[in-house]
């Protein structure tokens, strides 16, 4: 297990680090899970095109599945104490935006550990598995949880760093609705 943890600290380094060398474009405000605005690193920026297969039922995901809807993508872990502690506030704030898209990114688990967090938490929207951190790193994630808050159009209006209680997913939501 030691090990393993070893092994994500530097995929989690290595994701900030490219978030760093691809450069960042600067200028919207983002949620963080302490609460407070700071701002977001490439606010503006086009989601990546994300595809790959969802941990739980197999299924291929992509992101143009959610073409023209507000999007919410929530990066987690079965194995991370936040994702866990934040997995309760994400079905509520899904429960009460049925509109809006969510889609997750499980980091490092296996699909037994991702089957049984995703039954523990009820969630119903698709997830794809990100085994080897690479979705992550193209996203720039330094932190588990970490939910980004794209418009319509999917550009990124806002991010939430580390646990976001329901109220900071809703100002996030409010801030990509706000955005276009």
């Amino acid at each position: 297990m030691l090990l393993g943890a070893a092994a994500v600290a530097a995929g989690l380094g290595a994701a900030a680090a490219a978030g760093l060398l691809l450069g960042n474009e600067v200028g919207q405000r983002g949620v963080t899970g302490s609460g407070t605005v700071e701002e977001t690193p490439m606010a503006g920026s086009a989601a990546p095109h994300l595809s790959g297969t969802d941990p739980v039922s197999g299924e291929a995901v992509r992101l143009s599945d959610f073409r023209g809807r507000t999007l919410v993508v929530t990066v987690w872990a079965s194995w991370c104490p936040q994702c866990r502690r934040q997995a309760g506030p994400m079905q509520r704030f899904a429960d009460k935006n049925r509109e809006t898209a969510i889609l997750g990114i499980d980091v490092q688990d296996d699909r037994v550990a991702a089957k049984d967090f995703v039954a523990a938490a009820h969630w119903t929207h698709p997830s794809i598995a990100d085994p080897d951190g690479r979705l992550s790193a193209r996203l720039g994630v330094a932190e588990l949880p970490t939910t980004y808050f794209f418009t319509r159009d999917h550009r990124l209006a806002a991010t939430a760093s580390g646990y976001a209680s329901l109220e900071e997913l809703d100002a996030g939501l409010a801030q990509a609705e706000a955005a276009g």
